[in-house]
């Protein structure tokens, strides 16, 4: 083999090679998007609390996600559609250590299932799959809310935001596209990716039986937007209006 052939394997290799930092990545881009709205809202939290100290535990009640959360009651989400966009990418609330903690761990799962989606199709399935998904399990959200009574009482404080939904139709659109993908294949043969994605469902299936948690039933439809996509793919000319 030549130079000129190395140096071919080499540039090959190079464009397969994943980086966070690769011009067209899109699971950077969504990693930007969702670091952006989440330094947004801590910072507008932080002023408020700055700006109103006089108020005491008053203040201490504001919390900035309600700008771009989605609301369950759909007179309140007719009172702001854009949060139909917004909620998908907004990590909050009122504490700043759980905050940071479930922004941290949200984002570990979104790379996890986001970096083998990109290795089996590129950059081009990323956003598609995670904005469906997201919106299909804002439908999710709203469905259960008024359909189950523990739920339906407290509807006028109930809101979906945060990345769980969309990095739900991702892990499953990973596991349906491809199951035996391996991950740590330098322990033994490896660990399938469904099994991955399983623990992940697990966690929200767990709390989805105790009917008491709306966001559960979320990022289940998240997870049947991210079956579809791939089933539409294989099986439809269909897929050709999702993308």
């Amino acid at each position: 083999m030549g130079e000129s052939d190395r140096y071919q394997d080499y540039r090959g290799l190079a464009r397969r090679r994943f980086t966070l930092g690769q011009a067209g990545n899109a699971l950077f881009a969504l990693f930007a998007i969702n670091m952006v709205f989440f330094f947004l809202i801590l910072i507008s939290r932080v002023f408020y609390l700055y700006t109103h100290l006089g108020q005491g535990a008053a203040a201490l009640e504001f919390d900035a996600i309600k700008w771009v959360a989605m609301p369950a009651s759909l007179v309140k989400l007719s009172e702001s559609p854009w949060t139909v966009l917004t909620f998908m990418f907004s990590q909050g609330g009122m504490d700043t250590f759980p905050l940071l903690l479930t922004m941290l761990t949200s984002m570990l799962w979104l790379w996890a299932f986001g970096y083998i989606l990109q290795d089996l199709s590129g950059n081009k399935f990323i956003f598609p799959v995670y904005i469906y998904g997201s919106l299909l399990g804002a439908v999710f959200f709203i469905i259960a809310v008024y359909a189950l009574p523990t739920l339906k009482a407290n509807i006028g404080n109930a809101y979906l935001y945060g990345s769980k939904t969309g990095t739900a139709a991702i892990a499953m659109a990973v596991t349906t596209f491809s199951p035996r993908y391996r991950i740590f294949k330098n322990i033994g043969r490896g660990i399938p990716v469904w099994v991955l994605t399983g623990l992940f469902l697990l966690i929200t299936l767990i709390s989805a039986f105790s009917l008491t948690n709306a966001g559960s039933f979320a990022t289940l439809g998240g997870a049947l937007a991210g079956f579809l996509f791939v089933y539409l793919f294989f099986n439809s000319c269909l897929f050709i209006l999702l993308i």
